[in-house]
């Protein structure tokens, strides 16, 4: 069979047109070649409905690349759950998803290996912000005792914040004034009330307190917050 898909494979004009049926029979034969396998998905025209039918994952990634494997969350899923990293393949296979994304059925999986998926998707910021988010939401988790990643940009840390995936906390106000503060004030209006909620004289920042006079707020908690300050704030 080998010397088989040779002659195929120089012959086809670069263009497979194999049933999905026949496709998963020739990449599942264990007499064809790896490299043959890849060569012959490269030409694949048809599509793989289910990434976990192929039963070499080593060809996942190429099945991926070439946009050989339809996109479902549940192929999604099972290429994360083998590599335990999102790579430039799935980065990609995301990002050309035409449906809305959902990981629901990590559910399924303990909790720890959702959340390190989790930790990992906010770093993953090539991913778009609509499958960014999508994803993250679906998974139903949030930061409320720290948020230890530096280098998110600006844009994606707005859209953590907008969908309460960055709560308002202490120990998260802390890490944006050290880690972020290009966005810190948006931090502040978007949780504003919880912000009031949770201020000390000993968090208290008097930067922030003259950002917020200039707010249309209510004068109520621009007092609050004069009142809490250890120092004299020239208004």
């Amino acid at each position: 069979i080998k010397e088989y898909v040779d002659v195929m494979l120089e012959f086809c004009d670069e263009s497979i047109e194999d049933s999905e049926t026949a496709a998963l029979d020739l990449l599942n034969k264990s007499q064809v070649t790896s490299l043959q396998k890849q060569q012959y998905i490269c030409y694949l025209e048809s599509q793989i409905s289910k990434l976990k039918d192929v039963q070499d994952n080593s060809l996942w990634m190429v099945l991926l690349e070439e946009g050989v494997i339809v996109y479902s969350d549940q192929n999604l899923v099972d290429y994360w759950l083998n590599t335990k990293s999102f790579d430039h393949a799935l980065v990609s296979f995301i990002n050309n998803a035409s449906q809305d994304i959902s990981l629901q059925i990590l559910k399924k999986q303990d909790k720890d290996l959702q959340s390190k998926m989790f930790n990992q998707i906010v770093e993953t910021t090539q991913i778009n912000n609509v499958q960014y988010i999508q994803m993250l939401k679906s998974l139903n988790r949030y930061y409320g005792s720290g948020f230890g990643f530096e280098d998110i940009p600006d844009e994606k840390m707005k859209l953590l914040f907008d969908c309460d995936i960055i709560r308002m906390t202490e120990d998260n106000l802390k890490d944006m004034r050290e880690n972020y503060p290009n966005v810190i004030f948006y931090f502040i209006r978007v949780n504003f009330e919880k912000y009031l909620e949770i201020m000390t004289a000993q968090l208290l920042v008097n930067e922030e307190v003259l950002e917020i006079l200039t707010w249309d707020v209510a004068d109520e908690a621009k007092l609050t917050l004069l009142k809490l300050s250890k120092t004299p704030i020239s208004v």
